[in-house]
């Protein structure tokens, strides 16, 4: 603010002070419009009350059209800050004593108008007269009186981001640990003693069960993780319900085995023998089934679990999955797909597990698909999961989805072929190797893509490159675009632990014919080989 402005205020406070401003200083009401202020006077022996023009200006939209008045003003302050303007217009003991604050006036026309911000300073001092007056002056404040709020907001929201952050891996932390300590403490028990075929067999069982456990909690954190990012994909084609309904069964069947609870009765119900054809995700369809009852399971001792599915009308589908032996009160049923509470410790025992994450992908997938979910559940009646989809009309080019059943797979032999593995991880390394050996393969070994590139071009016969994506020295990617460029035939596997798709993208464009996801599924990876080597 220039020195010529500050001169001016400095005046008009004094003319102010001395009662001399007048309605006709129109230079003064410019000064205080520039400022989006003005100044009130208020007479305590007449109850007159004055306003600058500026201010009138600025209380246009709040106060009555005619008359403006100490009554009027007063009715047209926000509620909650009534009191502390009517303590302005309250004659204080003494004269010195000066007051600040910030009140809001109501539009007059609440629809069409925004309530309006404003700050003030009062001081009281006599007239010529001797009458006891009050001037104040008052600024409009509305800008940053919400840029105040939204900031308010934005840090509210930031300590709450951070508070759910905190209690998500808090809670993760502990969900990894418990698998953890089975998986370190049974090894530990094979490794010092011998404990017979029968008790080995148990053991190594409950290190792959738990271990099977982790590994389904890292997939679920990577599907929340995508889905917030918007990387989820939906992938849909011909798909029917029965034959895949029959898939989860099978599928639930063996989850309520390792889970230890064949006293509850798994049982699908299917509108109609031949099945519906539908255009849709039949792998997520499994995922969401099998999230909802394996989160039944958890919670049931005995019963019956029901899941199936029917025909609403020509343009929805509504799936369901019933348990006898559990309910959800309504509080919890407020909470239940919200990942947020899912991991409060302090909100609901039932949440204290990995399934609680996996309400939640269930529900981001039906968003995805164009369907919602809910809930019913009531005392002495159990729990019913519902959630539809669109029924979709099948294009005119789309294939069968692949829908027979797996036939056992004949044991590998490939004596005469050759694979390299690239892997810096020296366990891993080993892992392949004895999964190849198991199919008399011969098996190469290189630490970083450096290395793999100077076998491949010093060795002629190389069949399978095994290529690991993150590596020291260089990494896979790198690796794979060098050897391309003196030998296209190759086959090569990308090895990764990166789940994205754009990875597994990242992966072809370099130049790799397929990708396999860490940790590596043997008989997937077998499979996978043999499309190379059984030829």
């Amino acid at each position: 603010m220039n020195s010529d402005l500050m001169n001016k205020i400095k005046s008009l406070e004094d003319d102010i002070n001395k009662d001399k401003y007048g309605t006709s200083d129109t230079e003064a009401n410019q000064i205080f419009q520039l400022l989006s202020s003005g100044y009130l006077k208020f007479n305590f022996t007449n109850q007159e009350l004055t306003l600058s023009p500026s201010l009138h200006e600025l209380f246009d939209s709040c106060l009555p059209e005619k008359e403006i008045n100490y009554e009027s003003l007063i009715n047209s302050v926000h509620g909650d800050d009534k009191s502390s303007v009517i303590d302005l217009f309250t004659l204080p003991k003494t004269l010195k004593k000066r007051l600040n604050g910030q009140f809001r006036l109501i539009p007059r026309i609440k629809e069409n108008k925004e309530i309006k911000y404003f700050a003030w300073s009062g001081s009281y001092s006599k007239s010529d007269k001797d009458e006891n007056i009050l001037i104040c002056a008052v600024r409009e404040i509305t800008k940053e009186a919400k840029q105040l709020k939204d900031l308010q907001r934005n840090k509210e929201r930031a300590e709450e981001s951070d508070s759910i952050k905190t209690i998500f891996l808090y809670n993760i932390s502990h969900n990894i640990r418990t698998p953890m300590n089975s998986i370190l403490g049974f090894a530990e028990l094979l490794s010092l003693t011998d404990p017979g075929p029968e008790k080995r067999k148990e053991f190594i069982s409950v290190i792959k069960k738990q271990s099977k456990n982790l590994l389904q909690l890292i997939d679920d954190v990577a599907e929340i993780a995508k889905y917030e990012s918007g990387t989820l994909t939906i992938t849909k084609s011909k798909c029917n319900l029965n034959l895949l309904l029959r898939e989860i069964e099978k599928d639930v069947n063996n989850l309520r085995s390792s889970s230890r609870k064949e006293q509850v009765e798994i049982q699908q119900i299917l509108p109609t023998k031949e099945g519906s054809e539908v255009f849709t995700d039949a792998g997520r369809i499994h995922q969401i089934f099998y999230n909802l009852i394996s989160y039944s399971l958890k919670y049931s001792v005995q019963g019956l679990i029901q899941f199936g599915y029917k025909l609403v009308d020509e343009d929805k589908i509504e799936f369901f999955v019933k348990n006898s032996s559990f309910e959800i009160s309504k509080e919890e049923q407020k909470y239940l797909f919200d990942r947020s509470t899912q991991y409060d410790v302090n909100t609901f025992s039932r949440y204290d597990d990995e399934t609680g994450l996996r309400l939640t992908i269930a529900k981001g997938i039906i968003k995805l698909l164009g369907g919602r979910i809910w809930v019913e559940s009531e005392q002495g009646l159990g729990t019913i999961f519902n959630f539809t989809i669109p029924l979709e009309k099948i294009p005119s080019f789309t294939s069968d989805s692949v829908e027979e059943e797996f036939s056992k797979t004949e044991p590998y032999k490939w004596s005469d072929k050759v694979i390299l593995i690239v892997e810096d991880e020296e366990v891993n390394g080993l892992f392949l190797e004895a999964v190849f050996n198991e199919a008399a393969a011969q098996t190469l070994y290189a630490k970083n893509g450096l290395q793999a590139i100077e076998l491949c071009k010093s060795i002629n016969k190389i069949d399978l490159i095994l290529m690991d994506i993150r590596m020291p020295v260089m990494n896979g990617i790198k690796a794979t675009q060098e050897i391309r460029k003196f030998n296209q035939s190759v086959p090569i596997i990308a090895q990764t632990a990166l789940a994205l798709e754009e990875d597994k993208q990242n992966c072809i464009l370099a130049g790799c014919n397929e990708t396999i996801i860490k940790p590596i599924d043997v008989e997937e990876l077998l499979k996978m080989a043999s499309r190379y080597l059984s030829h």
